[in-house]
């Protein structure tokens, strides 16, 4: 796609704009009703629905005009047919945002693959980990969505939300800085290394989050699944892909205090995880201000995970690799959602 001009943005942007006024039902009604879906003390009247429509790819990430563009390729249509369905502009710039601000060293595939880092250069080194410092909350790829943020504002008028980036939890981003190997044999032989890093992250993450909230009307807190809106204050999201990494023991040390941390200092907590996460659902379900979880569905069974938080937060499962092989279709995998969660959830159907 070749670079968009401003009065081509314009043009979009008014398109976006228009669709939104002719929207039916109305925008505002749509976020009325996911403002009660979120509320877990009333049963919802059904589930809600977030099927997917940003087409941002990363090799966007530095252009603010082919984003929009994307963007506007299917946020129109999708306002138009999907009744629940609220614009929100994606920010993410890859999943290792937090471990570039730290210097790592971050590289991509090819043109449409997301970003990675590489570990801080050296051996295993405990006390090096020990000396290491916060960074400023704009450094490494943290300021690229910054000034993003600051764009989306400034080009819709506050007229449509941001949705955060792909915020790593702790644990995730530690092993990032560190080299995943490393990390893993310090929270054994050295768990003071270990911790000071997981907390150097947990206070990046909150003050980015904080950051990123400064600059927008309206900040999304789930950044996947693409459709999910969510109320602004409640607070942030974060992918807990580290966690299958860790025993329940290990995780309840060394990540639970942490993102209880960030639930509480930015509101609530949205968890997605994209890996087999059992042995942690009772520690996550008695985070206080947890708002949802995303679990990848079918790598995690769905009748376990909906029982361990139905009644606790909003559930969000994704459509993952192998789903496919189970169901022929989206609406077979609906079904099989609907059969296997208890009555009164608060599901939203992908």
């Amino acid at each position: 796609m070749a670079e968009a001009s401003s009065v081509d943005l314009t043009h979009l942007r008014d398109t976006l704009f228009a669709a939104m006024d002719a929207a039916d039902p109305p925008i505002a009604e749509r976020v009325g009703r996911w403002r009660a879906f979120w509320d877990m003390s009333v049963a919802p009247e059904r589930p809600m629905q977030a099927a997917g429509c940003a087409d941002v790819r990363m090799s966007d990430q530095h252009d603010f005009g082919l984003r929009v563009a994307r963007f506007m390729q299917s946020a129109p249509e999708a306002i138009r047919a999907q009744p629940d369905y609220v614009p929100a502009f994606p920010t993410t710039i890859g999943a290792h945002q937090q471990a570039s601000a730290f210097g790592c060293e971050t590289f991509t595939v090819d043109e449409d693959s997301s970003i990675w880092s590489r570990p801080l250069p050296g051996e295993y080194d405990p006390d090096g980990a020990l000396a290491l410092q916060a960074p400023p909350v704009d450094a490494g790829l943290q300021g690229a969505s910054i000034e993003l943020a600051r764009q989306v504002e400034a080009f819709f008028g506050g007229r449509i939300a941001a949705r955060i980036p792909d915020m790593q939890g702790p644990l995730d981003v530690a092993g990032q800085v560190v080299g995943p190997a490393h990390l893993l044999h310090m929270l054994i032989q050295r768990p003071d290394a270990a911790r000071h890093v997981i907390g150097l992250a947990t206070q990046l993450l909150i003050d980015f989050y904080r950051a990123m909230a400064a600059e927008l009307t309206e900040l999304v807190g789930p950044h996947f699944p693409d459709g999910l809106w969510c109320p602004p204050e409640l607070g942030s999201a974060l992918s807990e892909d580290y966690a299958p990494l860790v025993a329940r023991g290990m995780y309840q040390e060394c990540s639970l205090p942490y993102i209880r941390r960030i639930a509480d200092e930015t509101g609530g907590l949205f968890i997605h995880c994209c890996g087999t996460f059992e042995h942690t659902y009772a520690s996550m379900a008695a985070i206080d201000g947890l708002t949802g979880v995303n679990p990848a569905i079918p790598v995690v069974e769905w009748p376990e995970f909906a029982a361990a938080f139905a009644e606790v937060c909003v559930l969000a499962p994704s459509m993952s690799i192998g789903w496919e092989r189970r169901w022929p279709d989206r609406a077979a995998f609906h079904e099989y959602l609907l059969a296997h969660t208890p009555p009164g959830a608060h599901l939203v159907l992908p």
